[in-house]
């Protein structure tokens, strides 16, 4: 798999990493390994870190795929983004089904995406390290 998550319930966070190309059945497979994670709850903030990966699906599926209600209205969801092209994706990709599932934001910067959704800059960075040293198989 291209992408490798970790929980942490004192931050009420989830944190992903993804590597490589990504397909919309890497998103899907994502959406089921985390629905099915006991320790996962739909009210909790997420840190995409999506600067190594490449979107490799058409965008009539990032949009389906907006849609799935996996986090809740109240959850907010940053995306780490380097390239102007997946930028421009993942905002499409914030502007389709907020109501259900959430406030999605991409953002270029570490420190703009932890203060967004109000957690330490520090430990941000050391789960994110902590992923990109799994480099997910």
């Amino acid at each position: 798999m291209p992408y490798s998550f970790r929980i942490d319930q004192k931050l009420g966070l989830v944190v992903v990493h993804g590597i490589g190309e990504l397909t919309g059945e890497d998103v899907r497979s994502f959406h089921l390994d985390l629905k099915s994670d006991p320790s996962f709850r739909p009210e909790m903030n997420q840190l995409a870190d999506l600067r190594e990966a490449r979107l490799e699906t058409p965008l009539d599926e990032v949009r389906a795929l907006a849609r799935v209600p996996l986090f809740s209205q109240e959850a907010k969801r940053a995306m780490l983004i380097s390239d102007d092209f997946h930028f421009g994706i993942a905002r499409q990709w914030s502007s389709h089904g907020t109501e259900e599932r959430g406030d999605v934001r991409p953002f270029r910067s570490v420190v703009e995406a932890c203060e967004w959704l109000g957690i330490p800059r520090l430990a941000a960075e050391e789960l994110l390290a902590q992923l990109a040293t799994f480099r997910a198989t």
